[in-house]
């Protein structure tokens, strides 16, 4: 049993990176077998989802709990690990047509929403979701003094790239109070993690079956990846902007997340490859790393549901 968990985080470890960086064809096979990119990469991706998840089961919480640490993911990320919330002309903020817009308190906020919310689907909630199906194991994963030493590593790894890596890639200085604010916010979602008490909402009496979850999945991810740019082209304004990620990305999906009967295992990984299948789709002419990603994936996901054959309703 201690075997198959330690499985488990080494699958929950190594997935993240691959499944984002290779998959969206953002990183290369070559950049991510780098050594030094190789540990960057998978102690900011998979080793924090690993001390979110132990985190989460050590606390006694639940899903609410993954879904606020999961919010504060892409902080971690992208503010503290590539200061894209910081630099004004960071390569991705540029790359979706938000330089210069939104930015306040020092905080590309436009651009540091959107890639919030992709984070915490994209970089959290999927891959555990995939793991989780596989080894059904809920009790911790790593012991005490692996844990520990992770904790260490994570933080070693972010204040390394935060100082040494990211002002060589982008000579601009951030200054003190904006990092103070990401850092107090990051805190304060990890002690509303904490104390969030399970919700017991009253769900609507439904049957969602595996391919409507699917078909939910596939409709977020193609409305994600579409409709900002068109919102901004049609409006030229940081609050609609704002508002509409918020209202349909985060909002809804988490009124939903409650409302809705909780999904079989099998309806889960339906939703998650629903989630996946336009990145995969658009991912084809990214690459050989997105390829080897989508086929991994694949396998995974076929393991995942053979795994819960007997839930499927």
């Amino acid at each position: 049993m201690k075997s198959n968990n330690y499985l488990a985080a080494l699958v929950l470890f190594f997935l993240p990176a691959i499944s984002v960086e290779l998959l969206t064809g953002d990183g290369t096979l070559a950049t991510y077998f780098n050594p030094i990119a190789f540990v960057i990469l998978n102690l900011t991706y998979g080793a924090t989802l690993l001390l979110i998840r132990e985190t989460v089961v050590r606390w006694g919480r639940g899903f609410a709990s993954v879904l606020v640490l999961a919010a504060g993911y892409g902080m971690v990320n992208e503010a503290i690990d590539s200061k894209g919330f910081f630099a004004p002309h960071f390569y991705a903020v540029v790359a979706n047509g938000l330089e210069g817009f939104g930015r306040h308190f020092g905080i590309n906020i436009p651009w540091a929403i959107n890639i919030s919310i992709f984070h915490s689907v994209f970089s959290i909630i999927v891959p555990l979701t995939i793991v989780s199906a596989i080894f059904r194991s809920s009790g911790p994963w790593i012991g005490n003094r692996l844990y520990a030493a992770t904790l260490v590593a994570v933080i070693a790894c972010s204040a390394f790239s935060f100082i040494f890596l990211t002002p060589g890639n982008y000579s601009y200085s951030e200054g003190p109070w904006p990092i103070t604010l990401i850092l107090a916010i990051i805190a304060a979602l990890i002690f509303l993690a904490w104390k969030l008490p399970t919700p017991h909402p009253h769900r609507w009496q439904l049957q969602t079956n595996p391919m409507v979850l699917f078909v939910i999945g596939y409709v977020f991810t193609v409305a994600y990846m579409n409709t900002p740019t068109r919102i901004l082209a049609a409006t030229h304004s940081v609050g609609a902007y704002v508002a509409f990620l918020l209202i349909a990305f985060v909002a809804l999906p988490v009124w939903l997340t409650l409302k809705l009967p909780e999904p079989t295992a099998y309806g889960k990984l339906a939703l998650v490859t629903g989630l996946l299948t336009p990145i995969m789709i658009a991912g084809l002419h990214a690459g050989a790393g997105s390829l080897v990603a989508t086929s991994l994936l694949i396998t995974l996901i076929a393991a995942a549901f053979w795994r819960n054959r007997r839930s499927l309703r």
